[in-house]
């Protein structure tokens, strides 16, 4: 697999609030607890060099430095791993989110994703997801049901959206549905229409069963299974 020529960006998250974001250049990115890291997460449970991301040949890979408390992917524990668009990075209490990069290698206010990395993320998940939650769309002139089978999924009037929903007010990837620690949410990502979860505007919002979304003219139902796990 060849370095895309738009680059990455690494979003370092904490509770649903973004701390951050960093490009990934040529130089690996250093993940720590110490000063001379580049992302630097000041907590215990973070080694003083815990890991390091960085292009090479075969893509974008994360390495684990021997850390106290372990890397994990998705969900997963890793020694190192080759990361795409949509990778949840978790280290400590904190997450770090991988995204395209805009064509410019700007740090755009909202991702700016592209086909080929949306359509190689569900081939390079760690695992699984066992039993997973469905989202029932129950527009008036349609409805179907979609398999949340996947960590990351996005909606939007892209043809490369996982769940393409088009009209006034959608962006091409307008929100995305997480699954991570075992729980789902969607997060609003672009364009003026609101997302909607049981008739409340949201930004971030952790998923329930039989929760209620709305984004536009488009009305989905979601359904949480039992025992809904990562694969490792």
């Amino acid at each position: 697999m060849s370095q895309p020529s738009h680059g990455y960006i690494l979003s370092l998250e904490f509770k649903g609030s973004e701390l951050g974001r960093w490009p990934v250049g040529e130089t690996a990115i250093k993940i720590g607890r110490t000063a001379d890291n580049h992302i630097v997460i000041d907590n215990l449970s973070v080694s003083r060099l815990h890991a390091t991301i960085e292009m090479s040949p075969d893509g974008l890979i994360i390495r684990d430095h021997e850390s106290a408390n372990g890397t994990r992917v998705n969900g997963v524990h890793v020694d190192h791993a080759r990361l795409s668009h949509g990778d949840i990075i978790t280290i400590g209490k904190h997450n770090i989110i991988c995204r395209v990069a805009a064509p410019d290698g700007s740090v755009a206010a909202d991702p700016v994703l592209f086909e080929s990395t949306l359509l190689a993320g569900a081939d390079n998940q760690p695992g699984p997801i066992t039993n997973p939650a469905t989202l029932t769309e129950t527009s008036p002139d349609r409805e179907r049901t979609y398999s949340l089978d996947r960590g990351l999924m996005i909606i939007g009037s892209d043809e490369a959206a996982d769940i393409i929903i088009r009209g006034r007010g959608i962006a091409p990837y307008h929100a995305e549905i997480r699954f991570l620690g075992g729980h789902y949410s969607i997060r609003h990502l672009d364009g003026r229409t609101r997302v909607k979860v049981d008739g409340e505007a949201v930004k971030d919002r952790e998923l329930s069963d039989g929760c209620a979304i709305v984004i536009g003219d488009f009305s989905f139902s979601f359904t949480q299974h039992t025992g809904v796990s990562v694969d490792p």
